[in-house]
């Protein structure tokens, strides 16, 4: 579309340029008709006249309004072709397309062409880059731009707030540098300052006090944003920062601020320990998040009568209960009652979902799939690859639909339950079980270390696994006392001995363990056997790249997933260890 609105005209075309085309296209970009701008801008060429840079900036600016990113970037690319120079204004305007549909690459992209060019970029240029990247979650790439646009000029308002959003969750350090030097850049910090770099305290969450407090004493209000981030930071805290986070619910209520869903899911979830007081904040209207939270402190606290009143309450609210509550609501009875209970409570919920509708018993053929039951597809999932790439692959030589309910990691392979069909009531089903913990997954690892006893040797993992997004692609987990509280049992099946060998330094054995994982935190296992000492062979993150040598990947294979059929039969799926794990053990 782009190459047809700009396509060069014949030789003899006049050169003018139509001021009727022109203001037309002008009320079009105020009016955010796009295609209609573009259609304009290929009229011009087709009666003889030639559109200049402004006529292009206007419509690079209507596709940005449209959020026709792509259009507005293409258009830029052809102006040369018609001899027409971008200028600062033509690579603004791609630039905040770009942002304002979170294609951090593509702004990136205009501001190197721009450089390339030798035109200087100016603040709105840097204010709408580092708000892509910000938004994208690469703040190291968001605090390299920023810092450059600081040695080149002062920033403004816009750029400062922008690069602060990029500081989300546990970065206060790099946000109170950035803050500490508003003096020097002259400026005075606003709500979406104060309340943006907030959103920074998950792990400093005492700073949430002290911001607020800068806010009054500066006579700036805090709005709901403001306490709600505050909230959020102390939701993963320990519970003494509980009576705080009532205390925010209290300043909401004297500074007439109503609390909104976010405001009392915070605070809820502050108070898990002490599902009482949680209870108590329940409003007589209010959303699922809220009842979600309310769900989770209760079933944390094994309150499974309480639990009870809470799905009762989301129901008398008219909101159908979805699997995700319902399987809350199974953990505490697992908890409390035993599994069971847990089993019953599922099975007499889920009539609900079926709706009179039986799922369609699937009758594939690949090698991948393990077992087919109603609604259901077991598969093997081999390493290197993705949960969602192998599903997508799957689905698409299928010719259906599969719904992920569980993943493994990339370099994981092993036993994967996909749902199969529209609506699936067994996609609820395995979500609802998966949420009551009453899924059985077993994992084959290969471990280096000191040893853990001898074989048939069981133990428990409990420490708490806090994830942080890398790149806004990538994440990595660590043991930390600010994580979601994570457990993984583990028996001892075989034992190595690896002295000698060049890889294996000061490594006396190696050893086979089944590990079973109670909880559902990203790299789980990785991490706590890695925390113990006993770090996984092949385990490029969280172990030693020099185990390479001997285990060509990471040696993490999901052999065994059981979980319950809607009907209360046990299905259970194996996957046998890949020749590549079952030749790394044969060599030991």
């Amino acid at each position: 579309m782009a190459r047809a609105a700009l396509a060069k005209p014949a030789a003899d075309v006049s050169q003018a340029i139509s001021v009727g085309f022109s203001q037309r296209i002008s009320r079009c970009r105020r009016e955010g008709k796009w295609q209609e701008a573009v259609y304009l801008l290929a009229q011009m060429r087709r009666g003889k006249a030639l559109p200049n840079d402004i006529t292009c900036n206007m419509v690079i600016s209507a596709c940005a309004k449209g959020g026709h990113w792509q259009l507005a970037v293409d258009l830029l690319c052809q102006m040369p072709a018609v001899q027409v120079t971008p200028d600062l204004i033509s690579y603004n305007s791609a630039i905040n397309a770009c942002e304002v549909a979170s294609e951090w690459a593509a702004a990136l992209a205009c501001f190197k062409a721009l450089e390339e060019k030798q035109l200087q970029p100016d603040i709105i240029v840097y204010g709408g880059v580092i708000s892509a990247c910000a938004k994208a979650g690469f703040w190291q790439l968001t605090l390299r731009i920023f810092e450059e646009l600081c040695r080149r000029m002062s920033p403004d308002l816009v750029a400062c707030n922008a690069a602060l959003r990029a500081f989300k969750g546990n970065r206060w350090p790099v946000a109170n540098a950035i803050l500490q030097n508003f003096d020097d850049f002259g400026l005075q910090a606003d709500v979406v300052t104060f309340s943006t770099a907030i959103t920074s305290c998950v792990d400093a969450w005492p700073m949430t006090l002290q911001l607020l407090t800068e806010m009054h004493s500066a006579q700036i209000e805090a709005n709901v944003w403001s306490f709600s981030s505050a909230m959020t930071c102390m939701s993963g805290a320990a519970l003494s920062a509980w009576p705080t986070s009532l205390d925010l619910l209290r300043a909401m209520k004297s500074s007439q601020v109503e609390p909104n869903h976010f405001s009392l899911s915070s605070a809820i979830s502050t108070g898990l320990s002490s599902w009482p007081r949680a209870v108590s904040l329940l409003p007589v209207k209010m959303s699922r998040v809220c009842y979600v939270s309310a769900l989770a402190s209760c079933a944390s606290s094994m309150a499974w009568e309480a639990a009870l009143a809470c799905l009762t309450a989301m129901q008398n609210a008219q909101m159908t209960p979805g699997a995700v509550e319902v399987g809350t609501l199974a953990e505490s009875f697992n908890r409390a009652l035993g599994h069971k209970a847990a089993r019953e409570l599922l099975c007499s919920v889920s009539t609900s979902w079926k709706a009179g509708k039986k799922d369609a018993v699937p009758n594939f053929t690949a090698e991948e799939i393990i077992m087919q039951g109603p609604g259901l597809l077991m598969a093997n999932k081999p390493e290197s690859t993705s949960t969602e790439e192998f599903a997508a692959a799957l689905a698409a030589r299928l010719n259906c639909r599969l719904s992920v309910t569980s993943r493994l990691d990339h370099p994981t392979s092993g036993v994967l339950p996909l749902a199969f069909g529209t609506e699936s009531s067994m996609e609820k089903w395995l979500v609802a079980q998966l949420a009551a913990r009453l899924v059985e997954k077993e994992y084959l690892c290969l471990c280096e270390g000191e040893a853990l006893g001898p074989p048939g040797t069981t133990g428990l993992v409990v420490a708490p696994i806090r994830t942080m997004e890398l790149d806004g692609h990538t994440s990595r987990s660590e043991v930390s006392p600010t994580g979601r509280i994570a457990r993984t049992e583990y028996q001892v099946l075989r034992r190595f001995s690896c002295r000698g060998a060049q890889w294996a330094e000061d490594t006396s054995e190696v050893m086979l363990l089944a590990a079973h994982p109670i909880t559902g935190r990203t790299h789980q296992i990785r991490v706590h056997f890695a925390f113990l000492g006993r770090p996984l062979l092949g385990d490029l993150t969280y172990g030693r790249r020099d185990s390479l040598s001997v285990c060509p990947r990471l040696f993490l294979h999901c052999r065994r997933f059981s979980c319950i059929g809607p009907d209360g039969t046990p299905l259970v799926a194996e996957a046998p260890l890949p020749p590549e794990l079952q030749n790394v053990l044969e060599t030991l």
